[in-house]
Formats: structure tokens, sequence, C-alpha cells
């Protein structure tokens, strides 16, 4: 029950299931603190209090940081985006070093959404501005998930039971991956991909796993 894998479009023969309902409970808003920007060898690493998922079984969850790879994680019909931003979640009330340290099923729930090419992300304009040096933290201005990522987050989405894509991998993590993918300019992906080449997970075997897309309406 590893992650990432490789995401079928619903039209598609042996597509995941298809069901209805409201959007993903994404909570997020404007960080209370202004957040930081740390390069932790593995990605780079957004920290602060992004606000709070609601996930269709009534857990809440919160938002402590989001990451980014590239190119994707997930593949779409075995096509990779340019790069992949996750936005982890821990259960309400605990931290994400004790959920972590738990190594427990349902320790996390992650939000991924996918970028192509195009538009300039002015959101993570300050981010991608210069390279962070691996061991580097710097501090950001404020700024808040819901306005940046409003139509992804509130948009269709495949979910799956799956694990973290770094060491060691714990399985039972919420997978909701975003159908409606968000941009980047050349500039800001030279950015990224200078800082790392490639950093993403190959992806995985399902194993007979069920994947399903939800269809907001």
């Amino acid at each position: 029950m590893q992650t990432p894998i490789n995401l079928k479009k619903p039209c598609r023969f042996g597509g995941p299931t298809v069901e209805k309902g409201p959007p993903l409970g994404a909570n997020y808003s404007m960080a209370l603190t202004g957040p930081t920007l740390t390069n932790n060898g593995n990605a780079l690493d957004f920290e602060a209090d992004w606000g709070t998922l609601t996930t269709p079984d009534g857990a809440e969850w919160e938002a402590g940081s989001f990451h980014f790879h590239t190119p994707s994680e997930h593949t779409v019909d075995g096509k990779a985006a340019v790069a992949e931003m996750h936005i982890v979640n821990s259960p309400a009330g605990a931290s994400l070093l004790a959920a972590h340290a738990s190594g427990g099923e349902g320790a996390y729930s992650v939000v991924g959404i996918l970028f192509d090419v195009g538009a300039e992300n002015t959101c993570l304009k300050q981010a991608f501005s210069e390279l962070t040096k691996a061991s580097c933290t710097r501090n950001l201005t404020n700024f808040g998930l819901d306005d940046c990522f409003y139509q992804q987050l509130t948009g269709d989405y495949w979910f799956y039971s799956g694990s973290l894509t770094t060491p060691p991998c714990t399985e039972g993590v919420n997978w909701f991956v975003m159908k409606n993918r968000a941009t980047v300019s050349k500039k800001q992906l030279k950015v990224l991909q200078s800082t790392y080449l490639n950093n993403a997970r190959p992806v995985q075997p399902v194993n007979g796993r069920e994947v399903g897309f939800h269809k907001v309406v």
C-alpha cells in the first residue's frame, strides 16, 4: 500500500470508481504567523499553521506544512506533471512530530496538487525567486493556501489509501489528489529543479487497492 501510484481518468478502461458529492473539506486560510521555507535535504518544506482539513469521514486534521516534488510523484494515465505539492495534515490536536513518531496508520492525510508550466504562481513568487540551500531556512511573507489554490481545492479529486513517500514510508495515509492543476512559470520551475533535479519517488504497484474518483456536484 505504497505511494505514489498511477491515477487513471474516470473515462479510461479500468479507471477509478466514481462517486459524487461536495468538495473536499479544505478549510485552509492565511497563515497565522509568517511561514518559513526550509530545504530539509529531501524537499522544500513550507511550515506554518495553514488551517484545517475535514475528510469525508468527518475526521478533523491540521495542516502544518506543505512541500514540493519535481517531477510529480503521482502520474495520470502514465504521464507525470512538472511538479507536485503535498499538503501534510496531522490529526487535530497532534503535532506533526508526534504523528510521525507514532509510526501508526492514520497518522496523516495528504492533499496533492499537480503543476503544469504556465502563468507565474504569484503566491510562490518569493519562495521561488532564489535558491534555498540545504539545511537553510528563510522567512516568507504571509499568504494563504485558500486564496492561492481555491480552484484546485474545491474541484474533483482522486482518493485512496497509501503511504508517505519518504522513509519510513508509513502506510495508512489518506491521499487526496486534486484533478485541477496549478501553474508555475518556466523560471519558477527552473529554480525548483535547480534545488532538486529529481526528488520524486517512482510509481508503486496498486496491489489491488480501490482507487476512487470524487466528482464535485
